[in-house]
């Protein structure tokens, strides 16, 4: 399966939310500050229509106990992709697909 960009979105991976998310998956889930949470069986998505709402809610993240380093993005463990520009920074378990413009996991189908 793939998720669609929606704005600003902000794609994790669900193993990383699982081990790392205070209460795991179903709490993030819960924790969602807006209607906009999608998963497949390997990602998730959280849309924002600003910037500003990425970048507090990554603050937000942060403090949960995720990962990211704005002078290293590409390893932290979150990705901004937005329809305007597409990949904020690339990340190696994630890609947008040229024939649907979805974005899949890495290993689950070709680029």
């Amino acid at each position: 399966m793939a998720l669609p960009v929606e704005f600003f979105s902000l794609f994790i991976l669900k193993s990383v939310v699982k081990k790392k998310y205070p209460g795991g998956l179903k709490q993030f889930k819960e924790d969602c500050p807006n209607g906009t949470y999608l998963e497949d069986e390997h990602l998730t998505r959280v849309a924002f229509m600003q910037p500003i709402e990425v970048d507090e809610y990554m603050t937000i993240l942060v403090r949960k106990g995720l990962y990211f380093d704005e002078e290293q993005p590409e390893k932290g463990d979150m990705v901004v992709i937005t329809n305007f520009f597409g990949f904020h920074w690339e990340v190696p378990w994630c890609f947008q697909s040229v024939e649907d413009d979805l974005i899949y996991f890495k290993g689950e189908r070709e680029e």
